[in-house]
């Protein structure tokens, strides 16, 4: 027999399968039939009302283009979620981005240091929306490539939003036009700037109600000290609750920067509130206060509960934070054993995150 007729000889099934993958031309088109046929809406509705399965999804900063790590996270997670999905369960999975904080700014900042362009606050915060809602748009498209299944229709953006309480609005510098603020209230304009510390997290919540209780009565008696100030928000809070003794410290250079100009974005006189760059020790020796804020992790404020506890006047308080909710009650049981003026401790939580607030005996 030729050869050439082997192939005749073999039992191969008949099918319309195309033997190479084609994958540059092929891949594209199979995404697109996905989209046309809502393949996504039509496996949440063959499962509607089965239990669910939520995944949490830690979004991607939008500073630059999809790599091999977020491929990978948002691969893994489409995995997951189309196993579940097969074993029947609802599984509605709302993409997202995180569009604030350190990350955007760095590259913003880089890439106008390589252009040699100088800008302004104002306009280095268009910038960086600017550059955040352009890889919004490309992180997308790269990954609905990559196949990832989920309600793109709905997808959400994490901006950092103005909130308020009890008369004191928090409010991005950036909305300070926008935001209406009734005539009896109070608002703090911040920006978090290269700092750590968003200005609206839980744990800045949290402190900043004890702060607004701790001062509800002759504010102006008490002095106040914020350990590890981050952007200055709980500083310029209590200034604005009318504390007229103020002082914040960070090891951190650049949060004291920005402290120092949010202070400035709220017409706080210079020098009013007192920021210096410096870490917990060398920072409370010798200084005391009515009332002291430590927004900080668990661990740190374990190591320096002695430092900060020794810090606190008779008859204030210790305002803790930056502690997971989880971790609370081993929080709550080091500064016990170690806080033998405590009158009260108080446990606050919101989400996923707590506070303390240690009053003391006079």
């Amino acid at each position: 027999m030729p050869e050439s007729d082997y192939k005749d000889t073999l039992n191969l099934p008949k099918t319309s399968f195309p033997m190479r993958g084609d994958l540059v031309r092929r891949e594209p088109a199979r995404i697109e039939y996905w989209k046309k046929t809502d393949l996504y809406g039509r496996i949440q509705k063959k499962n509607a009302g089965r239990p669910k399965f939520v995944l949490h999804d830690g979004p991607p900063f939008t500073n630059g283009d999809v790599h091999i790590g977020t491929a990978l996270n948002k691969i893994l997670k489409d995995v997951i979620l189309r196993y579940k999905s097969l074993k029947g369960y609802e599984t509605p999975y709302v993409p997202g981005w995180d569009c604030h904080g350190l990350p955007i700014e760095h590259k913003v900042v880089k890439m106008l240091r390589e252009q040699k362009r100088e800008v302004d606050t104002a306009q280095l915060r268009q910038e960086c929306s600017n550059f955040s809602s352009e890889f919004i748009e490309r992180q997308r498209s790269q990954f609905l490539r990559l196949g990832v299944l989920a309600d793109w229709q709905n997808e959400y953006k994490k901006y950092l939003k103005p909130w308020d309480c009890r008369g004191l609005h928090w409010v991005p510098v950036w909305m300070k036009g926008e935001y209406r603020v009734p005539e009896s209230d109070k608002a703090l304009y911040f920006d978090a700037g290269m700092a750590f510390g968003t200005g609206d997290h839980p744990t800045t919540r949290l402190c900043a109600m004890a702060l607004i209780d701790a001062l509800a009565d002759n504010p102006e008696d008490k002095s106040v000290i914020d350990a590890g100030c981050g952007s200055g928000i709980l500083a310029i809070s209590a200034y604005l609750l009318g504390a007229r003794k103020v002082f914040g410290f960070d090891r951190d250079p650049e949060a004291v920067k920005v402290s120092i100009e949010n202070a400035e974005f709220n017409a706080i006189p210079k020098g009013a509130i007192e920021f210096v760059h410096s870490g917990i020790e060398m920072a409370l020796a010798g200084r005391k206060a009515d009332i002291l804020l430590a927004n900080i992790i668990s661990d740190v404020l374990c190591i320096y509960a002695d430092n900060l506890i020794e810090a606190v006047n008779p008859g204030g308080k210790l305002i803790l934070s930056g502690i997971l909710a989880a971790e609370n009650d081993e929080v709550k049981e080091c500064f016990a054993s170690r806080c033998k003026r405590a009158k009260s401790i108080e446990s606050a939580v919101m989400g996923e995150w707590s506070s303390l607030v240690i009053e003391m005996e006079k």
